[in-house]
């Protein structure tokens, strides 16, 4: 369903996934199972993100931590042919300090990809060097709140943040940032990341201090399924066999 994605440059990447979060706003399942290896349709959340980028990979990096084992065993029995290494945290702090980790792995010879793994986009099949997605008001699918958003002031793209989130269509100026990112230059990026001492945030930590080193561009999702919580994956799942 949600396609596969390529360059039309030729580029090949290291793509990461976090996947180590413990999943608590999905409620029970999360004592079970992580949330990469949430049932949407015939599949997992973690095999469309695998499929999807195949042909673009020069090899995944999956960051993982609560129910690690299962979720390695899982992805190493299922994808076995293909490069895939795990960054394993016994701690899980956030999202930005397991994409440091994550780029332990990463080869600087290739751009890099950063996907989260309870958002799965649709269309946009076409990898842009130095590009993040963002939802807008005329984004389809199922999207929360954001606390992160991007907006165009006197030509100039701003990052913003609101403590407390907002909804899309709020303010039609704000296109909120999704976990989806792509990062042309590996080795800048780690001159960046490992820079930071305590990251909180990729957006605010990482992509802004990228973004006064080379341009970013901010690309409009198509359609996006989002289910960081239990009423966000009901409403996933419903959208999905309907489509």
């Amino acid at each position: 369903m949600l396609g596969q994605a390529v360059s039309l440059e030729g580029n090949k990447y290291n793509v990461i996934i976090l996947a180590g979060g413990s999943g608590a706003r999905m409620g029970e399942q999360s004592d079970y199972i992580p949330k990469a290896l949430t049932q949407i349709g015939n599949k997992r959340s973690i095999d469309y993100l695998i499929e999807r980028h195949i042909p673009v990979a020069q090899k995944f990096i999956i960051g993982i931590c609560k129910h690690a084992d299962l979720l390695q065993g899982y992805v190493e029995g299922r994808f076995k042919p293909i490069p895939i290494e795990f960054s394993r945290e016994d701690k899980l702090c956030n999202e930005a300090i397991s994409m440091m980790y994550c780029l332990d792995h990463a080869d600087i010879r290739y751009g890099t990809i950063v996907l989260f793994c309870d958002i799965l986009t649709i269309g946009n099949p076409v990898i842009e060097p130095d590009s993040v997605l963002v939802a807008t008001k005329d984004t389809h699918g199922v999207i929360g709140t954001f606390r992160h958003y991007v907006e165009t002031i006197d030509g100039e793209d701003i990052l913003e943040t609101e403590q407390d989130g907002f909804p899309l269509g709020v303010d039609a100026n704000k296109r909120g940032i999704l976990g989806y990112f792509v990062f042309q230059q590996t080795k800048l990026l780690k001159s960046i990341v490992y820079g930071v001492r305590y990251p909180r945030s990729i957006s605010y930590d990482f992509l802004f201090d990228y973004m006064t080193k080379t341009p970013v561009k901010f690309i409009n999702a198509d359609t996006v399924y989002e289910f960081g919580n239990t009423n966000d994956l009901e409403k996933v799942r419903k959208a999905w066999e309907d489509a």
